[in-house]
């Protein structure tokens, strides 16, 4: 009797600390990052005490066990830089997201909802051109115009956008699960604004496009989704800086981590990137991105279809990007 009494302590105290962290994330605008890994790391000790001293209730074995993988696993992906959000988090990201949608100001326009703070009409006519300027390049691409639309939150306070993010560094972001673009409006001038606006907006396309066709979006590599995003973005700029190759693969800059310790490094893989798509273009026309698409639709991996396509094994295609970067071998 003592030991149950003891175990009901611990998962009670467990479940207030539980609570006591996401009510801070909602009064305090805590980053979720720090909140989620505590939470987990909390339930899953709390959880595991439980279960040492009530041993002979099942239901307690199955709440610690099934803690102790979520706590694994969200490591694992938060190690990615692919943060999935346990309920109470996504309630307090959405609450946060409504907050700032009920302070902007709104603009709807073919299905797509523009929300914003101190800017004038002649910008927002800008972000508009903008954004039907990158459906309609989309469109021409990949031959779909039916794509749901997007809400687009601009915003002029770097700390508060910064709360969005999952890295400081960035000025905008897609969120797929949200179907919501957010820009960082604060200390940019307008052609990156626009540019950044693009950028993402490629993201929102090209996710909708594989979910309409039942495709996984992992089964493309983050440098493709960059890449091409980054090259459609600035199909009409001349002015893109090019990223010496070096030795650097391809092959390594596939998962969310991989990309965020080159941003560490010296490279920039944005560019690198860049520079993978734009010679896919040169080699076969911007028709090769729905063909790759087909391919890896039909079953062909991303690098295997690119060797198809281009007819060159894929490490002479690396080659022609070293040379082309300028690399010295």
């Amino acid at each position: 009797m003592i030991k149950i009494f003891v175990g009901m302590i611990f998962f009670i105290t467990g479940l207030l600390l539980f609570v006591a962290f996401e009510i801070s994330a909602i009064l305090q605008s805590f980053d979720l990052r720090g909140v989620f890994v505590t939470n987990a790391l909390i339930l899953s000790i709390v959880l595991l005490l439980v279960q040492l001293f009530i041993s002979n209730k099942k239901i307690v074995n199955v709440f610690a066990s099934s803690f102790i993988f979520i706590f694994i696993f969200n490591l694992v992906n938060v190690y990615n830089h692919q943060i999935v959000m346990m309920p109470l988090e996504g309630i307090v990201d959405t609450y946060r997201k409504n907050n700032v949608i009920e302070a902007a100001e709104q603009y709807s326009f073919a299905n797509n909802t523009l929300y914003y703070q101190n800017q004038t009409d002649e910008f927002i006519n800008q972000i508009e051109e903008e954004i039907l300027w990158v459906t309609n390049i989309c469109s021409d691409v990949f031959g779909v115009n039916t794509i749901p639309g997007v809400e687009i939150i601009l915003f002029d306070d770097i700390e508060l956008f910064q709360l969005f993010s999952f890295d400081d560094s960035l000025n905008g972001l897609y969120r797929s699960d949200q179907k919501t673009i957010y820009v960082l409006t604060a200390g940019e001038n307008d052609r990156t604004i626009k540019t950044t606006l693009s950028h993402e907006y490629v993201h929102h396309y090209f996710y909708s496009l594989l979910g309409s066709q039942n495709i996984d979006v992992t089964q493309f590599p983050l440098w493709f989704h960059e890449g091409m995003a980054t090259y459609i973005s600035n199909i009409n700029n001349s002015d893109v800086e090019y990223e010496s190759y070096g030795d650097l693969s391809l092959k390594d800059l596939y998962y969310p981590k991989d990309w965020r310790q080159e941003m560490q490094g010296d490279n920039n893989p944005y560019r690198i990137a860049y520079v993978a798509v734009e010679t896919l273009v040169e080699l076969e026309g911007i028709e090769i991105f729905p063909r790759i698409v087909e391919e890896v639709k039909s079953g062909t991996d991303i690098y295997t279809a690119i060797e198809k396509l281009t007819d060159m094994p894929f490490g002479e295609f690396e080659t022609i990007l070293q040379d082309k970067s300028g690399y010295e071998r």
